[in-house]
């Protein structure tokens, strides 16, 4: 994966597709995607759905979160992001992952279940226009491979967590 490593956030496409992936050197990294000005993500604790992208990126900023922008040479419209994003509640252990939506958009084919692997396959089919990296670790070199189990298990955590705050404490 060849990216170019930018100083400031990267000016993003209105019409083409833009892959964020968050946490870009962690297991697993998250990740959404931005179209027309529009930023959606599927969460543990629920969906961002047509959040201004100017402000999403602001946090990727001001938390100095290292981070990669895939810019996609596939176009969408807005609405057909939001009606697959609609779709969805939440990621969850058993269910989808941040990653579910992205590959029913694109169409993937079925083996394609993890963020390498569609790089991989956009690289092959020429359908990455350019790689973007921001925030990232002195020798990062792409992202880690990384098993189903481990995305499974991190959303589990996830989960764990978010049902032990929802659970009052008996005092």
């Amino acid at each position: 994966m060849d990216f170019q490593s930018v100083s400031c956030f990267p000016r993003l496409n209105s019409e083409r597709l833009e892959l964020w992936i968050w946490y870009a050197d962690k297991i697993p990294p998250h990740i959404g995607c931005s179209v027309a000005g529009k930023y959606f993500s599927l969460k543990s604790n629920g969906r961002d759905h047509e959040l201004p992208v100017a402000k999403v990126a602001r946090i990727v900023s001001e938390k100095k979160i290292p981070f990669l922008l895939i810019s996609v040479n596939i176009f969408f419209d807005l609405e057909d992001i939001s009606d697959m994003y609609r779709k969805y509640e939440c990621a969850t252990e058993l269910g989808p992952t941040c990653l579910s939506p992205i590959l029913d958009l694109l169409e993937v084919p079925d083996h394609i279940r993890k963020l390498k692997d569609l790089i991989g396959y956009l690289e092959g089919t020429d359908g990455i226009k350019h790689i973007f990296g921001y925030n990232l670790p002195v020798g990062f070199t792409g992202i880690a491979d990384y098993s189903e189990h481990e995305i499974r298990e991190r959303l589990r955590k996830l989960e764990n967590a978010k049902r032990k705050e929802s659970i009052p404490s008996i005092r």
